[in-house]
Formats: structure tokens, C-alpha cells, sequence
């Protein structure tokens, strides 16, 4: 009896063992998009409590918004010359601190399918990366999209090994994720959820 019961415990512990594993690398992948989600070792930075999305590019780089950070700007605040930024109902977010006084926007669907314009962050999700096309969008779609400062990006195997040092959990994206109605506790809710 003994002997079935340390098997038990020995296979229970495998089990636990390997369900960690496989929880981390299904959790590590950054070949596809991804949330991270900010360890309390940025307690004190400008990624405190911060989730971004982020996406690998071709050359193993990897770049991505902060999506939970609103700043007190408008961007009517910004371009307080077009009328239709003064229409605009949300903040501008801080995006990150790579190219931080260029404004980018994300939305749910293109506002032309065949914009070449606009990059594919992950399925139903494109970003506006040029001035044109944002003021495009300002113009005919304001409060379609959500705008952002700056962006963040990752030097090829960058990210992978601050996954790796535990500065960021990974959890998978989605749309509703990136772009939820309210973002004040988009960290909560995502730190401490499992694969």
C-alpha cells in the first residue's frame, strides 16, 4: 500500500511538474501576438502595472503598444487645428517610449480592406503607422480606432530572454483584450490569470 501510495504521489507530482512546463512554453510563444503582462520588477518604471501587445516581426524583432496606460491628453489636445480630433471621446494612451511623439492608431477593422496602409497586428486587429493614414482615419472613422503615443520594440532574442527572467508574464491576445472598453484594471485581470 505504501508502495502504490508513493507512486501515486510520485506521479502526481510528474504531472504537476510537466503541466508547468508545457504551461510555460505554451505561454513563452512569441512567434504569434501576445499580451505581456508586467512583473512587479517594473514597480517604480513607465511599464508599472503595464500590458502590451505585442508582435513578432520577420527578423525576430519584436514591437508592441502599451494598451492599459491613458494619458490625460486628448487628441484634440494635439491637433487642435482638425476639427474632427476634437471628436475623438478617449484619451491618447502612452504606447511606449520608441518614437514617443508620433501618434499611432489601432482598430478593430481596416476602414479600407485593401489599405495597404495599415498593418496587420493579429487577426481583426490593424494598426495606422503613418501620419496620412491616421489623419485618414481621424477624419472619416475618430472614434473607431484608439490612439497612442510611441510604441515599444524589442531587438531580436531581446524579449525572449526578459520572458525568460520572469520581467514578463505572456498571455494570449485577443481583440477584447487589446482594445477593452475600460483598461483601469486590465492588469489586475490579466496577472493573475494561467495558461
Amino acid at each position: 500500500m505504501k508502495r502504490l501510495q508513493h507512486v501515486m504521489r510520485s506521479a502526481a507530482l510528474l504531472w504537476l511538474l510537466l503541466a508547468g512546463v508545457l504551461g510555460v512554453a505554451r505561454g513563452a510563444d512569441l512567434s504569434r501576438p501576445a499580451l505581456l503582462v508586467a512583473s512587479e520588477r517594473w514597480a517604480g518604471t513607465p511599464f508599472e502595472r503595464a500590458v502590451i501587445l505585442v508582435t513578432p516581426l520577420p527578423n525576430g524583432a519584436h514591437v508592441g503598444f502599451v494598451v492599459n496606460h491613458p494619458t490625460q491628453v486628448t487628441l484634440g489636445n494635439l491637433f487642435p487645428e482638425q476639427i474632427a480630433a476634437s471628436h475623438v471621446v478617449g484619451p491618447v494612451y502612452a504606447g511606449g517610449p520608441m518614437l514617443s511623439s508620433v501618434v499611432f492608431a489601432l482598430m478593430r477593422a481596416s476602414p479600407a480592406p485593401d489599405d495597404s496602409k495599415l498593418v496587420t497586428l493579429m487577426p481583426g486587429l490593424v494598426a495606422a503607422i503613418d501620419g496620412p493614414t491616421v489623419d485618414r482615419i481621424i477624419e472619416t472613422r475618430p472614434n473607431d480606432a484608439r490612439y497612442f503615443l510611441g510604441l515599444v520594440m524589442w531587438s531580436s532574442g531581446e524579449l525572449e530572454d526578459a520572458v525568460e527572467d520572469r520581467s514578463w508574464e505572456v498571455r494570449p491576445a485577443t481583440v477584447d483584450a487589446v482594445l477593452p472598453e475600460h483598461t483601469a484594471d486590465l492588469w489586475e485581470a490579466l496577472a493573475g490569470t494561467a495558461i
